[in-house]
This record gives structure tokens, C-alpha cells and sequence, in this order.
């Protein structure tokens, strides 16, 4: 029997997971009546969510990789001997390694917002539910 490779991504499979484990908590707290449970749900469903924009801003931050890449490529075998083409392919090479830096600090600072959002709002949960 062959084996088959996994083609998902690290986001996909954590995303499904937690949109999986979001229902099954809803689930049981609609059994339940547990507003705790409800809330864990929701928040599975947020960090769901984070996950799924997290494959979105790779997919474009991949895209930049990709041009870069192409550019690089077709400028490389063009260089003369008066270096202006060699500056222009340095040049190109710095803006998009530029690109690159600024989506990822883009996505990780979106990703900490969301994983903040989601711990206040677990910590506001469990301060409304009385013990």
C-alpha cells in the first residue's frame, strides 16, 4: 500500500483542529448550560481564525519570495562590467528582503493581537463565571 504525504500546512492543520475542538466544547456546553464551556469554544474558534489569517499572510509573503526569486533569476545573467546592472539586481534583492521582513513582522504582530485577544477574553470569562 503507498503512503500518502501530507500536503497541508503547519495553520491548516492546527486551524482544523481547533474548529473541530471549538464544536465539540460548544457541544458540551450547550448539554451542560456551562458558560465557561461556551467561552473556551469561542476562543477555540478565535484561535481557529488566527491560524486561518496566518496561512493568508504566508500565502502573500510566499508570493513575495516567489517574485523576488524570478527577478533575481532573470536580472543575475545580465551583469556588466560597469556594475549599473549589478545595482539594480543588489537594489531589487534589498526591497523585496525588505517586503519579506515587513509581512512577517506584519503577521507575527497580528498573531500576538489575536492570541492577546483571546487570553483577555478567557480571563474575563473566568472572572464573570462565580467559583
Amino acid at each position: 500500500m503507498a503512503t500518502q504525504t501530507n500536503t497541508q500546512t503547519q495553520f491548516k492543520r492546527k486551524a482544523t483542529a481547533r474548529k473541530g475542538q471549538a464544536t465539540r466544547l460548544r457541544n458540551a456546553a450547550r448539554q451542560n448550560g456551562s458558560f465557561a464551556g461556551r467561552t473556551r469554544a469561542e476562543t477555540n474558534r478565535l484561535m481557529a481564525a488566527s491560524f486561518e489569517a496566518g496561512r493568508a499572510l504566508d500565502a502573500s509573503l510566499g508570493a513575495a519570495v516567489t517574485a523576488r526569486d524570478a527577478a533575481v533569476e532573470v536580472v543575475r545573467p545580465l551583469g556588466d562590467s560597469s556594475g549599473a546592472v549589478s545595482r539594480l539586481r543588489d537594489d531589487a534583492a534589498r526591497t523585496f528582503t525588505r517586503l519579506e521582513r515587513r509581512g512577517e513582522t506584519t503577521r507575527k504582530r497580528a498573531q500576538r493581537g489575536l492570541e492577546r485577544l483571546g487570553r483577555r477574553a478567557r480571563r474575563e470569562a473566568e472572572e464573570a463565571v462565580p467559583s
